[in-house]
């Protein structure tokens, strides 16, 4: 593997050696012509393709020479336009592509295939509160508080990153939902650790508190006692006093 890629490498004018064998010379033209004052210009690259779409993994290089075009107008026969390259084409050519992407990726609500093919029933068994509890208890004593909180933010981490390449069309709806349903079992065993009651009661709180926002009439407000509803600021120092638990 070459440790250096130029992903526009055009010309090789920023090279002593044209042909430096730690460099993977990337372009998305393949020229060669003789420019207006005679010159013989080349672009030959060992891979032809867009730096907006390259066919690499992350982290496959340990640098990465980045010159991209950065002159609009320069089309037709020109000198600079044969040694440099235009944004004309290309920009057309990543808008195009960018609303293809928005198209691909809006929600929809077709579930993603399966990881592991064609699944054997028509829905993952569910598995009863009971079950569900154990296992979130057993988890957080087999690991830790500590292990398993840092393995929250690691988690947070990787939904953050799915997100941000579904936005790029780099990842699909079915990857954030993966990293979505991880972060939500690790809530659950925070919820474990800090008190579920606790948790459950401010959970329920706020909600109430969006649907009134939302203009959405609930059947009973959050807190009521003895016929009156206790105002948000005294309810949620009500909650964070109590001692939490775990069911």
């Amino acid at each position: 593997m070459k440790p250096i890629l130029d992903a526009c490498c055009g010309g090789k004018m920023f090279y002593f050696d044209k042909n430096d064998p730690r460099v993977l010379f990337q372009d998305i033209r393949e020229v060669k012509t003789t420019l207006c004052d005679g010159r013989k210009f080349e672009v030959k690259p060992d891979v032809q393709a867009d730096f907006t779409s390259m066919p690499y993994p992350d982290n496959h290089f340990r640098m990465v020479v980045f010159g991209p075009p950065h002159l609009l107008r320069n089309v037709g026969k020109s000198k600079m336009a044969d040694m440099y390259g235009s944004l004309h084409e290309r920009a057309n050519r990543h808008a195009e592509k960018q609303k293809q992407e928005v198209h691909d990726n809006e929600p929809h609500t077709l579930d993603p295939a399966t990881p592991y093919g064609k699944p054997v029933c028509t829905e993952v068994p569910k598995m009863n509160d009971k079950e569900f509890d154990e296992i979130i208890q057993l988890a957080i004593q087999t690991y830790g508080k500590e292990a398993q909180t840092r393995m929250l933010f690691e988690e947070m981490a990787e939904l953050q990153n799915a997100i941000c390449k579904l936005s790029r069309g780099r990842a699909t709806v079915g990857d954030v939902c993966e990293e979505i349903a991880d972060v939500m079992i690790m809530c659950f065993q925070m919820a474990q650790i800090y008190g579920v009651t606790r948790v459950e009661q401010l959970a329920t709180f706020k909600m109430r508190r969006l649907a009134d926002r939302l203009g959405y009439n609930i059947k009973a407000p959050a807190s009521v006692k003895d016929g009156v509803f206790h105002g948000e600021d005294e309810l949620l120092r009500s909650l964070s006093t109590k001692e939490g638990g775990a069911k």
